[in-house]
């Protein structure tokens, strides 16, 4: 394949190939996607990998969860670190705000798994909540063996 360039004229061996590499990606690029659970066939999307799904799936630990038993495992590894939201605020749970910078720096941070400012339906909304709540607990008794056992 021969190219122009400001006036001269090159020739590619990769040329047709690329040509080629590029129309086929082009074409799966454009070709549609069916975000229905209930279609199937080769661009169906798996519920299993829906937006949606994952961020259900990121907040099953949920139904598990034990606030103080977690504490205790964290606190005999000594992190002592706070729980935070992920997302663009990445606040603190359940800590007041002219505490949360003091804190950070002393306790540290690690973020809540599944935690998100982006609610995507009314039952993400409930296990947001859940999740936000058991922060706020969590925080609350690390705060303390935070604070007496980092310097």
């Amino acid at each position: 394949m021969k190219v122009r360039i400001n006036g001269r004229q090159y020739r590619s061996p990769f040329g047709l190939a690329l040509l080629a590499l590029l129309l086929i990606s082009l074409q799966l690029a454009c070709s549609p996607l069916a975000a229905d659970k209930g279609k199937s066939g080769a661009g169906a999307v798996p519920a299993s990998i829906s937006p949606l799904a994952d961020h259900l799936a990121a907040l099953s630990w949920l139904a598990d969860a034990n606030v103080e038993r977690d504490v205790q495992a964290f606190i005999a590894r000594q992190d002592y670190r706070l729980l935070a939201q992920a997302g663009r605020g990445g606040r603190i749970f359940g800590l007041a705000p002219a505490l949360t910078k003091q804190l950070q720096a002393r306790c540290g941070l690690r973020l809540l798994p599944g935690s998100t400012d982006a609610v995507r339906d009314d039952q993400h909304l409930h296990l947001l909540k859940k999740a936000q709540r058991y922060g706020e607990a969590y925080n609350q008794l690390m705060v303390k063996y935070c604070l007496a056992n980092t310097g």
